[in-house]
């Protein structure tokens, strides 16, 4: 070879639309939480800046 490595490209969340970055929590979560699971938690994260607690985000993770 020429001695140079190959790089994997990889967006960083920084340069990802909220979209992208929830489609790939979708890639790793849905299958240890389920679709619904996973949407769930997504759900309950969206809320965080209106809720006065972690409590719902809790509940959908130890629930799934």
């Amino acid at each position: 070879g020429d001695g140079r490595t190959p790089v994997a490209e990889q967006d960083t969340f920084a340069s990802m639309t909220a979209d992208e970055v929830i489609g790939r929590f979708h890639l790793a979560a849905d299958p240890i939480y389920g679709r619904a699971g996973s949407q769930a938690i997504v759900g309950r994260i969206d809320e965080l800046d209106r809720s006065p607690s972690l409590s719902g985000l809790l509940r959908v993770l130890q629930a799934a």
